[in-house]
């Protein structure tokens, strides 16, 4: 398939986010630990590591990049930067890590996210099949599954705070 060009954009993309997230979270000091601690970090990498597994057959990828991808809309810098700053007055000690995800969001909606991988692979390779329709449910019920467990921990520890 001519998808293997869309898959490699999309990681040069994304490489390097990670650490633009993490160092946001660093800066929030005791706050960052009580993140933590809290275990939504574990949740947070799970996510992640059930992503990089999938990355090994392209329609689960594909999948999990849907259901994080949506919606498909595209959303002004302004509406961007209006939600974060509204997270980061309800919690200020993690301000500096939600400037961190304002960035990442920001990056996305620049770059070639604002067009979905699953609407580029319809256009590059026409409908997918139906064992690929499939795998790519899949992939997008484990990432639905993984953001269940993170947004869980989330919600305890914002039930600490």
């Amino acid at each position: 398939m001519a998808l293997r060009p869309l898959l490699l954009r999309q990681y040069r993309e994304q490489r390097g986010q990670a650490t633009m997230l993490a160092a946001g979270l660093l800066r929030c000091g005791p706050a960052a630990r009580t993140f933590l601690d809290s275990g939504a970090f574990d949740t947070t990498h799970a996510l992640i590591d059930f992503i990089i597994g999938a990355a090994g057959d392209m329609a689960s990828y594909v999948g999990c990049c849907a259901l994080c991808q949506a919606p498909a809309t595209v959303r002004a810098v302004s509406e961007i930067e209006a939600q974060f700053d509204a997270l980061a007055q309800r919690y200020p000690s993690a301000a500096d890590g939600f400037a961190a995800v304002c960035a990442h969001a920001k990056h996305d909606a620049s770059v070639s996210a604002s067009v979905p991988l699953l609407a580029q692979w319809v256009t590059e390779a026409g409908e997918p099949d139906a064992a690929s329709r499939l795998r790519m449910l899949r992939g997008a019920r484990g990432v639905a599954a993984a953001y269940r467990g993170m947004f869980d921990a989330l919600h305890r520890l914002d039930e600490d705070i």
